[in-house]
């Protein structure tokens, strides 16, 4: 899985460089780097929360979780990370460095949505998910200039929700045993 996101990361810098479009890697001043990074949390925060409220209230959100876990199986932390670091890094170069400046916001976010169906239909709201959360993330590059506010906050959703539905998927194998 992990050569997947290297491969978007690798064609994601391809085409910035073909678009000659680099600077949305560098912030113009390094300062900045700091408040990129506060923009990141904040947004990473606002989508966690949201995936949270929709899962208590949309039944499609809470069988998203549970087919999750039931995929994914047992991981740890250190497996969490790397695959959000992995998956923020490989997904944003490509989406907001490469596609989303030559295609704009809306259509790199459709594109975004539409690699996120799952294989059954316990994931039918992934795709919707991840295409409001492409819409945030797409926002988020626009108003610093640079990935890295999209990078930290795709991460930070990514290592959370997925310890989130180790959790989840631990309690309900334990809730089935008793």
């Amino acid at each position: 899985m992990i050569w997947l996101y290297v491969g978007l990361a690798l064609v994601g810098l391809g085409g910035m460089y073909w678009q000659e479009s680099f600077g949305a890697l560098i912030p113009e001043e390094p300062i900045l780097m700091l408040h990129h990074i506060v923009v990141g949390i904040a947004g990473g925060l606002f989508l966690i929360l949201a995936s949270r409220g929709l899962e208590k209230i949309v039944p499609s959100v809470e069988t998203l979780t549970q087919g999750f876990g039931q995929m994914l199986g047992q991981f740890t932390p250190r497996h969490a990370c790397l695959a959000a670091v992995a998956s923020s890094l490989g997904e944003e170069i490509f989406f907001r460095g490469f596609l989303q400046s030559w295609w704009g916001v809306l259509a790199s976010s459709v594109v975004f949505a539409l690699l996120h169906i799952g294989p059954d239909r316990r994931f039918i709201s992934w795709p919707f998910l991840a295409f409001g959360a492409s819409l945030l993330l797409g926002s988020l590059m626009v108003y610093t200039g640079t990935i890295w506010a999209s990078v930290i906050a795709h991460g930070l959703v990514n290592f959370v929700n997925l310890n989130h539905i180790q959790a989840r998927a631990a309690a309900q194998q334990l809730t089935q045993q008793a």
